[in-house]
């Protein structure tokens, strides 16, 4: 039986850059899916409802067939997270100064339990590698050593990414609605709010079609399309879930103090 204190990080962000570099030679499959606030509250919502509808609101501007939804969604993340062979836990600190992340282990432990799975099935890293693996240059040394890559995410960067990393070959986007929440007013009503279902069916029937060896997915959706890394895995390719890193690149700051929308940060920008 698996207890939440078992669940040590044994993952930082050089040795994960290399295991991804390692699968893209190989062209074997990797999924990485990282654990965030949001997708605890969407897995416990019958539970807490309310924060749960909340969550789904400040993500699509609306609650519109919520409880139709909401089932489907977490019945991908149990998948996105069951599949992955990297898990993205929050840090010790977090787990204890903050209620919402305190139940990430102890729901995935039990996840884990229930469907027979051991906890060397997994290997382990902090929820916010990425924003690490930006600053200290890690994502750089990665993204400097491949030659196909996929993103999905709500910012428009094939053209950034392709100056930034003129070692990348092929770069495919797919791109999906931003967070309402962090959407500039005057934009809401001209955005096409149809991410999940729509726009996720479409993407995972691409994924699932495709041989993706030696590919690497980064995308960030959030707790709509968590578990796209793993149909793009289950080609053979590596999926990583970066998350809100791509707002920083983006150069708009949707994360931490300041926040808001249309708020510019060149700081991390490509």
């Amino acid at each position: 039986m698996i207890t939440p204190k078992q669940l040590i990080i044994n993952v930082d962000g050089v040795q994960l850059k290399d295991q991804i570099l390692s699968h893209l030679s190989s062209k074997t499959p990797l999924s990485i899916a990282r654990f965030g606030d949001g997708e605890i509250i969407i897995l416990e919502h019958k539970s807490d409802f309310n924060s749960a509808a909340h969550v789904f609101s400040t993500h699509v501007g609306n609650k519109n067939n919520i409880r139709t939804l909401l089932p489907r969604i977490t019945t991908n993340l149990e998948h996105a997270f069951l599949k992955a062979d990297i898990v993205g836990l929050p840090k010790p600190k977090k787990v204890v100064d903050t209620t919402t992340w305190a139940r990430v282990p102890i729901f995935y432990a039990r996840m884990l339990n229930n469907n027979g799975l051991n906890i060397d099935s997994k290997e382990y890293i902090r929820s916010t590698i990425t924003y690490a693996m930006q600053t200290d240059g890690t994502f750089d040394e990665l993204l400097s050593n491949i030659e196909e890559l996929v993103i999905v995410n709500c910012n428009d960067l094939q053209d950034k990414f392709k100056k930034r990393f003129p070692n990348i070959k092929h770069i495919t986007q797919y791109l999906i609605p931003p967070k309402f929440s962090m959407t500039v007013r005057d934009r809401r009503s001209k955005i096409k709010w149809n991410f999940f279902p729509d726009r996720h069916d479409e993407i995972k029937k691409i994924f699932l079609s495709q041989d993706t060896r030696g590919k690497l997915l980064l995308f960030g959706t959030g707790w709509q399309g968590k578990d796209l890394g793993s149909y793009f895995a289950a080609g053979g390719g590596v999926a990583f879930d970066t998350g809100a890193v791509f707002d920083k690149w983006a150069g708009l700051k949707t994360r931490g103090k300041g926040k808001g929308p249309g708020v510019i940060d060149l700081e991390n920008a490509l």
